[in-house]
C-alpha cells in the first residue's frame, strides 16, 4: 500500500465541506477528524445507544462521502471500518493515499451531492426501468451490500405491516423519526409509518448486510449514500420506511425477500417532482487533529 499523505488545510475544509451533505439522519450524530494521513469519522456520542442502527448508517453514509471527497481532489482513499473494537465511537478511518486522477464517476457523484436525496415529499408516479435498478443493484455491491426489489406482494405485505403499526400506535408514527439538534424534525427521513406503499407508483427496496453487527450497518450505510447519489444523477430520490427493520423482517416479507442476509434499512425510490432546497443539518463538528480526547 502506498504511503498516506497529510492533507491540507484546505483539503480538509473541502473534505468537511463533502462530509456535510451526508443525509441529515437523527440530525448529524457524527464528527470528523484529521490526524496524519488520515480521516477520521466519529459517532457523536455512545454509538451503542438506540437507535444504535440509525447512527451507524448516519455515519456510514458520512464515511462514503469523506472518500469520494478524497478522490475528487485526487487523492486514493481506503476505508477502515471501526479499526478499533475498543473504541467504538471511532465508526470509520479513511487513510489518505498517493495522487491519482479524479474519475469521471467520483465527479459525477460529487456533483449529485447538491442534489435531493431523502424526501418523501417529492415522488411522482411511475416504477424506475430496469436499467437503473440493475444499476443501482452494483452501486450497492461495490461497498458489500445487498440492494434488492420487492415484488408487489413483498410490497403489499409491508404496507400492510406498516398500516397495522399505525394503527398499533394511535398514528403516530415515532420510531427513528430523525430530529435536527433543537429536537425540531429534519424532514429528511420518511415517516414510513404515516404512510403505506403504493403499488406500481414507486420502487419499494431493502438494502441488506451479510451480517448485523455495528461495522455491517455501517457499511450499509456507505452502500446506501452511494445508491443514493447515482440515484439522485438519474432524477430519483427516496424515501425510507422507518419502521423497525426487526418487525419488518420477523417472519415478514424481509426474511424471505433479502434472506440470508440482514436487512439493514428499506427505501421507496421514485423519479423527483422538483428540485428544491436541502434539508437543514445541525452543523458538523469539525476537529483539527485526531478526535480521541473528546471520544
Amino acid at each position: 500500500m502506498p504511503r498516506p499523505h497529510t492533507l491540507t488545510a484546505e483539503e480538509q475544509r473541502f473534505v468537511t465541506e463533502v462530509a456535510s451533505h451526508a443525509p441529515a439522519i437523527l440530525g448529524t450524530p457524527w464528527r470528523v477528524a484529521f490526524a496524519a494521513g488520515r480521516v477520521e469519522v466519529w459517532a457523536d456520542g455512545d454509538p451503542r445507544a438506540e437507535p444504535a442502527r440509525l447512527v451507524a448508517l448516519a455515519c456510514g453514509t458520512a464515511t462514503y462521502d469523506a472518500c469520494l471527497a478524497l478522490r475528487v481532489i485526487g487523492r486514493e482513499a481506503w476505508v477502515h471500518v471501526q479499526p478499533e473494537p475498543a473504541t467504538p465511537a471511532l465508526c470509520a478511518v479513511v487513510r489518505v493515499g498517493t495522487r491519482r486522477a479524479a474519475g469521471v464517476e467520483d465527479l459525477a457523484q460529487y456533483h449529485a451531492i447538491a442534489l435531493p436525496r431523502i424526501d418523501d415529499r417529492r415522488h411522482r408516479s411511475g416504477p424506475l426501468p430496469f436499467s437503473l435498478i440493475t444499476r443501482l443493484e452494483g452501486e450497492a455491491g461495490v461497498e458489500g451490500a445487498l440492494l434488492d426489489v420487492l415484488s408487489t406482494a413483498e410490497a403489499d405485505e409491508i404496507g400492510r405491516i406498516l398500516t397495522e403499526l399505525r394503527r398499533v400506535q394511535g398514528g403516530e408514527a415515532t420510531a427513528g423519526r430523525p430530529r435536527d439538534g433543537e429536537g425540531a424534525r429534519t424532514g429528511s427521513w420518511s415517516d414510513g409509518l404515516a404512510t403505506s406503499y403504493q403499488v406500481g407508483r414507486r420502487t419499494l427496496a431493502v438494502l441488506s448486510t451479510p451480517g448485523d453487527s455495528e461495522k455491517d450497518r455501517i457499511r450499509a450505510g456507505m452502500a446506501m449514500e452511494r445508491v443514493l447519489l447515482v440515484a439522485a444523477m438519474h432524477g430519483v430520490v427516496a424515501s425510507v420506511i422507518n419502521a423497525p427493520v426487526e418487525v419488518l423482517s420477523s417472519g415478514g416479507p424481509l426474511r424471505f425477500a433479502a434472506s440470508p442476509d440482514c436487512p439493514q434499512v428499506v427505501v421507496e425510490l421514485g423519479y423527483a417532482r422538483a428540485s428544491g432546497a436541502e434539508t437543514a443539518r445541525v452543523p458538523v463538528q469539525v476537529t483539527g487533529t485526531t478526535g480521541r480526547s473528546s471520544a
